[in-house]
């Protein structure tokens, strides 16, 4: 197992998480992931 990979897996569920808690938990919102993650 690498730690690099599960860091950065762990850094990808938390990106979701918040942007889950930010929209609202709302699928819908999902084209504003992209411009945040243009920020």
């Amino acid at each position: 197992m690498r730690s690099v990979d599960l860091g950065v897996e762990l850094q990808i569920l938390s990106y979701f998480e918040q942007m889950r808690l930010e929209t609202g938990g709302k699928s819908e919102n999902a084209p504003q992931l992209n411009s945040a993650g243009a920020r």
